[in-house]
């Protein structure tokens, strides 16, 4: 089983660089960085800190994704539901690359194409950790095969009665 940490480098209520360290064995650490505006997602960054994938931002949140490197599909354009959970990748000829259904809690149901996704924006628009099978949510890691939360609700004051780790109040069609 690989470990990771999470290091925040530079923390701050705005944002921040936060660097991910994935230990791999035998092969040694591999770390990526995130860059972030509060909770929004801006660029990720590789162990000597050159920028490897851009984020394109528009309304409904993150609507592209660039990888800086060019490789086959350098501009992915993500088309979303209701929830912010995306659905369909497309290049930027329009030719579709990626399917994606969800049953209610967020596991993949059904996924047709390329899997060029990889670990950005899955169900509600979150990042995939593709290693563990978490999305991640900011504050707190969810696992879409459980429909719960790894960590309680910081806010959890404002819900007695609830389960600190239910997502959704238990009802994902809320």
């Amino acid at each position: 089983m690989r470990e990771w940490q999470l290091v925040v480098d530079r923390p701050g209520d705005e944002g921040g660089l936060v660097r991910r360290v994935q230990a791999a064995g035998s092969y040694g650490s591999r770390s990526t960085y995130y860059l972030r505006l509060g909770a929004t997602l801006l660029a990720n960054y590789d162990e000597e800190l050159e920028p490897t994938r851009r984020f394109i931002h528009g309304l409904g949140g993150t609507i592209a994704v660039e990888e800086v490197e060019p490789t086959e599909y350098a501009t992915r354009f993500l088309a979303k539901d209701r929830l912010g959970s995306v659905r369909l990748i497309v290049d930027a000829e329009g030719t579709p690359l990626e399917a994606t259904t969800y049953w209610g809690y967020g596991e993949v149901y059904d996924a047709l194409g390329e899997a060029v996704s990889g670990d950005f924006l899955r169900y509600t628009g979150q990042e995939l950790d593709v290693e563990l099978g978490y999305q991640e949510h900011g504050v707190r890691l969810y696992d879409p095969e459980l429909g719960r939360w790894l960590q309680p609700e910081p806010l959890r004051a404002l819900f007695p009665g609830v389960s600190l780790y239910a997502y959704a109040l238990g009802n994902p069609l809320f």
